[in-house]
């Protein structure tokens, strides 16, 4: 006969088994794949991409659900408060930014989230206006200086990556342009090829057919490297010493999702992301494939938020 002490342990086995299972034998139940924005995009086309591929390799089904809203603060929390160990989430530069800038987060970024990879890199760039007089980021900050106030830049909104990379150009180049926020890039463009807008950082996929079309002009990529068939094209931080601004593409979950479930998390995507058809999208799309490590995301997520916040602490605190 068992004694009670060989049952309470046998049932404390059965109870823990599912917690053990779920993370050496990922995935054990549908896996949810959430994207900040609603449909549509190359935010949640790669997504749907990604997630298709996963689901073929793993047998499982990976559904993808758009929670849009609040700058990604939405989607983010959802992953957050996910107890399940098969939530993942998208994230973008916003990710990394919103600590520095929201007054309340629903989440504790480093204690709540855990990075599983970063997907990939994504080019800015600074586009300009065919009306404005100017070809280069030297000619620009010159013109900028000469004309205090008169330059507008607009952004996908405040909070933004290219919101703050506006706020980096004024700040390190010492000159004073004017943000004007839009709900996305898509209007912004439209006032741009108008004369209605003088700038706007963007990502270089986006805007590249209205440059074949000579409808506006690339006046400098805000990454470090130049950008294929523009060899011209300067990077800012050629003039601007010191600045570098590139969009990304990565993948969280939340920290309470056992170790071995994010590394098999990890290694689903990479997997995917190796896929020929996915990675002539991602090349297509101007996306440099980047396949971190979980360790590697959390670092370079640290450093981001280090980053953003120095930059909005050297603003006072406040974006406009």
């Amino acid at each position: 006969m068992l004694r009670r002490s060989s049952l309470a342990a046998i049932a404390s086995a059965l109870v823990a088994a599912p917690l053990s299972l779920r993370a050496s034998h990922w995935p054990s139940q549908t896996v949810r794949f959430i994207v900040p924005f609603p449909p549509g995009g190359s935010a949640d086309g790669l997504t749907r991409l990604i997630a298709q591929r996963m689901q073929t390799d793993l047998g499982q089904s990976v559904i993808v659900d758009n929670r849009p809203g609040a700058g990604t603060l939405i989607g983010a929390d959802a992953v957050a408060k996910s107890t399940d160990g098969h939530t993942l989430g998208l994230v973008i530069p916003s990710y990394a930014v919103n600590p520095s800038i929201q007054a309340q987060m629903p989440y504790d970024t480093a204690r709540d989230l855990a990075g599983v990879t970063q997907i990939s890199t994504l080019p800015i760039a600074l586009f300009a206006t065919n009306q404005l007089p100017v070809n280069n980021v030297a000619e620009l900050i010159a013109y900028a200086r000469k004309n205090p106030k008169t330059l507008s830049y607009g952004s996908a909104g405040i909070g933004s990556s290219s919101h703050l990379a506006g706020l980096m150009l004024n700040q390190m180049a010492g000159i004073d342009m004017v943000h004007v926020p839009y709900k996305g890039s898509a209007p912004a463009q439209t006032d741009l090829i108008g004369g209605r807008l003088h700038l706007l950082f963007d990502s270089f996929v986006s805007q590249a057919p209205m440059l074949e079309a000579k409808r506006l002009k690339l006046l400098a990529p805000g990454g470090s490297r130049r950008l294929p068939g523009y060899p011209d094209a300067a990077p800012i931080g050629d003039t601007v010493k010191g600045f570098a601004v590139e969009s990304y593409f990565g993948v969280i979950t939340a920290r309470s999702t056992p170790a071995a479930a994010r590394a098999q998390m990890h290694k689903s995507i990479t997997q995917a992301m190796a896929d020929p058809q996915i990675a002539g999208w991602m090349s297509r799309q101007g996306m440099t494939a980047v396949g971190s490590t979980p360790a590697e995301f959390d670092a370079f997520i640290d450093a981001d938020i280090q980053k953003w916040a120095a930059v909005v602490k050297s603003l006072g605190g406040k974006l406009d």
